[in-house]
């Protein structure tokens, strides 16, 4: 509930049991030329569960080694005790056939720490079935560190994410608070929660899909509550500066100081003077649906080498697009709306007012599509 995360379905280990899927499953594999049945005395002289020859599979397949290919020599897999019982590797296998049979492509979103791991149950698909060769894919990601060293569940040094989330909100809430109290505005005590909220779990969801999944994060509160710089604070303040904007130009009709906006087929596009404006729209809006298909649709590259989404890379697109905004409606941008002081609105300047707006509202749809990606609510007030 806190970071408005769901889960589609559950599966639960032991359903393949209840299911028979287990048993059928075994008795494939051990029909296979390279399984290797357990004893209780190998050519050591003590016992040694049954598995699978990995490393002649992959001679008799002429699968790649070494660099971009399988470590050499490639480990036997193990899916059976010495006593017959059932190893979690193979009941990991079991579950991507599973899986395999109820969609076209899987990806297995696991800690890096598990690299070989998944790489043995892919071998294991293709060994069974040539046809999932591609169908499995492990999405392996770095790990989160703590400053005073890497994280351990088995050695009780953890961090939670709700630990964390608590420690962002109070640093989110003292920079807001300061703001709030540099501007002399008195704010609402609910809408001062339920914004420090919304900015603290952005914070926390930017800051760890900003990095490449193959880098490791270490957390850094001063820098992840930026609201200068590569935040989500950052991008979320910009955000609502525009929406801004936009609600003084509602005001201003509302007053009927100026005119409403017409239909957009009526607005005179050659009225955007500014260089700044045509390299924004060349540069960040009409590029953006090109980055989000390259950064969520990869190649699918050969196993063993796995595909490289790109989160992190709307994460740069979205800090680089507000800091050139930022600059376009900043004190030395392009002015958008009438001076304060002005009485009358001439109509040249309400029609090049008309065509900013509109560009207004298509720059905040691109940050709220971008935030929308990275599950982060889009705000209209800070």
């Amino acid at each position: 509930e806190t970071y408005n995360v769901r889960h589609d379905a559950f599966d639960f280990e032991s359903e393949l049991g209840w299911e028979g899927s287990n048993t059928a499953f075994l008795d494939i594999m051990t029909k296979t030329s390279y399984f290797v049945p357990q004893t209780n005395c190998n050519d050591k002289g003590v016992p040694e569960g049954a598995y699978l020859n990995m490393k002649q599979f992959i001679e008799d397949q002429k699968l790649p080694v070494g660099k971009k290919g399988y470590m050499k020599p490639f480990p036997n897999l193990y899916v059976l005790r010495p006593d017959g019982s059932t190893l979690y590797t193979f009941r990991d296998i079991v579950y991507s056939f599973k899986k395999a049979h109820h969609a076209d492509l899987v990806l297995n979103v696991i800690a890096s720490e598990q690299d070989l791991a998944q790489q043995k149950v892919a071998l294991a698909m293709y060994m069974m079935n040539p046809e999932l060769v591609g169908r499995q894919y492990h999405l392996s990601y770095e790990i989160v560190k703590l400053k005073t060293g890497k994280m351990s569940g088995r050695r009780g040094r953890y961090l939670l994410a709700d630990d964390l989330y608590d420690q962002l909100k109070q640093e989110v809430r003292r920079k807001m608070g300061a703001k709030y109290e540099e501007r002399g505005e008195n704010v609402d005590p609910a809408f001062f929660d339920e914004v420090t909220h919304e900015v603290s779990t952005a914070a926390m969801k930017y800051a760890l899909l900003s990095m490449s999944c193959q880098t490791q994060i270490s957390f850094d509160i001063a820098k992840v509550t930026d609201f200068e710089d590569a935040s989500a604070p950052f991008i979320l303040y910009n955000s609502t500066r525009l929406s801004s904007v936009i609600n003084k130009f509602d005001g201003l009709v509302e007053s009927k100081k100026v005119k409403a906006l017409p239909d957009i087929s009526e607005i005179d596009w050659s009225l955007l003077d500014s260089q700044m404006e045509w390299e924004m729209l060349l540069e960040y809006i009409w590029s953006y649906p090109s980055l989000i298909r390259n950064a969520a649709s990869p190649a699918l590259p050969k196993p063993p080498v796995t595909p490289e989404f790109g989160c992190h890379k709307i994460c740069e697109f979205l800090n680089l697009y507000v800091r050139s905004l930022s600059s376009y409606y900043g004190p030395k941008g392009v002015r958008i709306l009438p001076r304060k002081d002005q009485t009358e609105v001439p109509e040249d300047q309400q029609r090049a007012m008309h065509a900013r707006i509109f560009l207004c509202k298509a720059f905040r749809q691109v940050i709220d599509n971008g935030l929308d990606l990275l599950m982060i609510k889009p705000l209209r007030k800070m």
